[in-house]
């Protein structure tokens, strides 16, 4: 019995029985940068492990934050520390579950998360909306055929005409051009906003460019190298100046634009 129990217990930390992949709706009204985090993780494997560290992790291909269970606070934890070049889950939380034992992250979605405030608080607070959800188990989760296929990592591969989380939006039916209502509204700025965008696409292969699962619209003020963008932020839509609202763009042209999140 205790050799069965050791060779469980030793599958449930290598992730054998662990989701594949989820997704995570954060709530930002207790911390703002948590909204951008949004989006699919993927189950990876730890070939070096430092004491502690005896659980798998999430990724995701867009940020170097990750979901992790940290030893000593006894809870799952969203975490962007580096310690040598390992993860640490109890360094740089930014959200954390309610402690449990428990090797099934998807499992603390009933539980309760909470968000700490910045990297000096020892205060965490709960969050109202808090969404995480296993990602696809068939075919079907991803429109089935002519729409997508759940891949190997149970997140959707979607064909060439089909985008977004579960493949659930068409290029052929969304929308190439937005025009902004300005009548009777002004948004208070810097300079005035961009009136028309158009929907971006991709150099390498003409799909429509995705951020956070949803297009991206361009928009350009007449006389002038300055660009508007609007896109999901993944919580929420928002109309952002390129220039102030793209942390780290360093071309604000449609071409600065394309390369930032391609």
């Amino acid at each position: 019995l205790v050799v069965a129990w050791a060779s469980v217990f030793l599958l449930q930390a290598n992730g054998r029985f662990q989701a594949k992949s989820f997704t995570v709706q954060f709530n930002d009204q207790l911390n703002k940068a948590l909204g951008a985090y949004s989006g699919l993780y993927v189950l990876q494997m730890q070939n070096h492990r430092m004491p502690g560290f005896d659980r798998i992790r999430y990724t995701s291909s867009r940020t170097d934050a990750f979901f992790g269970y940290c030893q000593k606070l006894q809870t799952w934890t969203f975490s962007t520390a580096e310690v040598g070049g390992i993860d640490d889950p109890c360094q740089g939380i930014l959200a954390q579950s309610t402690v449990t034992p428990t090797f099934d992250i998807i499992e603390t979605s009933k539980l309760g998360w909470y968000a700490v405030l910045d990297n000096f608080s020892t205060k965490a607070f709960e969050m109202e909306e808090f969404h995480l959800h296993i990602g696809c188990s068939n075919d079907n989760d991803c429109g089935g055929v002519g729409r997508g296929y759940c891949g190997d990592e149970d997140h959707c591969i979607c064909e060439d005409s089909f985008y977004g989380l579960w493949c659930d939006y068409s290029d052929s039916t969304t929308c190439e051009r937005i025009e902004v209502q300005t009548e009777g509204v002004r948004f208070v700025a810097s300079r005035e906003y961009a009136t028309v965008y158009t929907l971006l696409r991709r150099t390498d292969n003409n799909k429509v460019l995705e951020v956070y699962n949803r297009p991206l619209y361009l928009g350009k003020l007449e006389d002038s190298n300055a660009v508007d963008v609007i896109l999901y932020d993944g919580l929420q839509w928002v109309m952002m100046h390129a220039n102030n609202g793209l942390v780290g763009l360093d071309n604000s042209t449609e071409e600065g634009v394309l390369a930032y999140f391609m």
